[in-house]
């Protein structure tokens, strides 16, 4: 009976232990949780308010910095999992904390293109037209376009980086809106002919030396509008047809070069035409 009562009382003692365990983990997933909420409210709120593309530099600091904290709270994370694993428990990721980290390389990757954008836009805008690789620029400009779209999805139009998203994307498509317009600029096979078009098109007044236009002269006329695009794409075509004519009439005027024909006045009516073989002879 001694015995017994022993090993009942055992029993009980790490029932007890296991639950106050238990317990304490409860407590410590909730005030993990509490000082989540307590960072976001803290921080994340603060740092989501910037709103100017020249806080840029001060943004990705202060990410860096939450960085840390983050990083803290992911160690405490795998330890309150490891724990709660040896007690048998279904592991239970803390949303909270994935929400987070997701938003953080959100708005990272956002502030990456306020500053990738402009540093391309300053670039490109000292260059003349006809130097540039439009193919780059408009991958690069579509990407980028892409992403600012998917951002606008996930923000709330209320928050004040949804504006600058918006504004960046809006300056993306003013770049996207000019390859038609660069393809022209930079196609090799372009005539006088062409270009007189194009200014036409432009609505603007030709350019004598239109191949040293500046790429900022362009992007501050922010030709628009499908009409145009459509108009300018039908003009590249125009220009590589006109191209492959020229270069077919060379090659015949190159072939037909060695040889020579005969040709005879038809009376007196100032009228020539090429005499035949038998004539000839």
């Amino acid at each position: 009976p001694l015995a017994s009562d022993t090993q009942q009382n055992f029993c009980h003692t790490c029932e007890q232990s296991k639950w106050m365990v238990e317990d304490e983990l409860r407590q410590e997933r909730t005030s993990l949780s509490g000082q989540l909420l307590d960072f976001i409210n803290a921080k994340l709120q603060v740092i989501f308010s910037f709103t100017s593309i020249n806080m840029c530099h001060d943004y990705l600091q202060q990410l860096s910095v939450l960085d840390t904290e983050v990083e803290s709270f992911k160690k405490a994370s795998n330890e309150l999992l490891a724990k709660e694993k040896s007690f048998g428990w279904p592991e239970i990721p803390i949303d909270l904390l994935d929400s987070i980290t997701a938003d953080l390389q959100t708005h990272r990757s956002l502030w990456e293109l306020c500053q990738q954008v402009p540093k391309m836009l300053r670039q490109i805008k000292k260059e003349r037209v006809v130097e540039l690789n439009v193919a780059r620029i408009s991958h690069a400009s579509a990407a980028w376009m892409e992403e600012t779209a998917l951002y606008l999805t996930k923000f709330d139009a209320k928050m004040k980086c949804y504006q600058l998203t918006a504004e960046l994307h809006q300056q993306l498509q003013q770049i996207v809106d000019l390859i038609p317009v660069l393809q022209v600029w930079t196609n090799p096979h372009v005539r006088e002919r062409h270009w007189t078009k194009a200014f036409q098109i432009l609505g603007k007044e030709s350019d004598p030396e239109p191949a040293n236009m500046l790429f900022s002269t362009l992007y501050d006329w922010r030709p628009s509008g499908y009409s145009m695009k459509s108009q300018f794409e039908a003009l590249n075509d125009i220009i590589n047809n006109d191209y492959l004519l020229e270069d077919a009439v060379e090659s015949m005027q190159l072939e037909w070069s060695s040889y020579s024909f005969s040709v005879r006045a038809f009376g007196t009516s100032g009228t020539f035409y090429v005499q035949t073989m038998q004539e000839a002879t």
